[in-house]
């Protein structure tokens, strides 16, 4: 097997290594540890293609030692506009979520009624609480 440039085999295992690990975290039937860090690694993933994609989109290119001034653009574009396009979405998603005062009273009354209704009735006094 030919090595590349810059490629070592000394990490191969610790990939293995890691792929047992989360192997391990998820569990067989998949509701281990690790369910709610996969919706995470969903995401950064997501993140890190579309990210892979602008970046070939203006011609990256990580063999060359100079990017070009359009390539330099595009990272700059990458890092800070692309980058802030979902705080903007989630920022006018905000313009529709309507909790007032009166929402959030009913909100808090319906959340006290269920705590008191799966809360465990109260153990009988003991008798070193009973008075007399």
């Amino acid at each position: 097997m030919e090595k590349l440039p810059g490629e070592s085999y000394r990490t191969i295992p610790v990939a293995v290594s890691s792929l047992a690990e989360f192997r391990r975290q998820v569990g067989p039937a998949g509701g281990g540890r690790a369910s709610k860090r996969m919706r995470g690694l969903g995401l950064r993933l997501l993140w890190a293609a579309l990210l892979a994609a602008i970046l070939a989109y203006y011609g990256y290119d990580a063999a060359l030692p100079m990017q070009s001034r359009d390539t330099i653009l595009g990272i700059k574009a990458a890092i800070s506009i692309y980058a802030s396009i979902p705080f903007f979405a989630a920022s006018a998603l905000l313009v529709f979520y309507v909790i007032g005062k009166e929402m959030e009273g009913r909100i808090e009354t319906e959340l006290h009624e269920r705590r008191t209704a799966a809360a465990p009735p109260e153990a009988p006094p003991t008798p070193s609480e009973l008075p007399g």
